[in-house]
């Protein structure tokens, strides 16, 4: 049992550095962003960067739900998953 408690203790170090990494990302992207402006690319020091709107399609199920509820209900599909978590 040691051996997992060690295991777990380095897990949750991990996580927590990913998060704080993954945060400072975020900053430094949304940095980038506001340098950029309206601008959809740019070269710089060899990289490019490119930041462009893109036009995409989703279908609205909480809508189509209100509307049609029995012909939603008739589609839906049942799953088991297994749900990992570590507090």
């Amino acid at each position: 049992m040691h051996e997992l408690s060690k295991i777990l203790a380095d897990y949750k170090s991990l996580k927590a550095t990913i998060g704080d990494l993954s945060k400072k990302a975020a900053e430094l992207e949304d940095e980038i962003k506001n340098y950029m402006g309206e601008t959809e690319e740019l070269s710089v020091d060899g990289a490019t960067v490119r930041w462009k709107k893109i036009q995409q399609s989703r279908f609205d199920t909480t809508e189509f739900r209100k509307k049609h509820a029995a012909l939603y209900e008739q589609f839906l599909k049942q799953n088991t998953i297994r749900r990992f978590t570590v507090t």
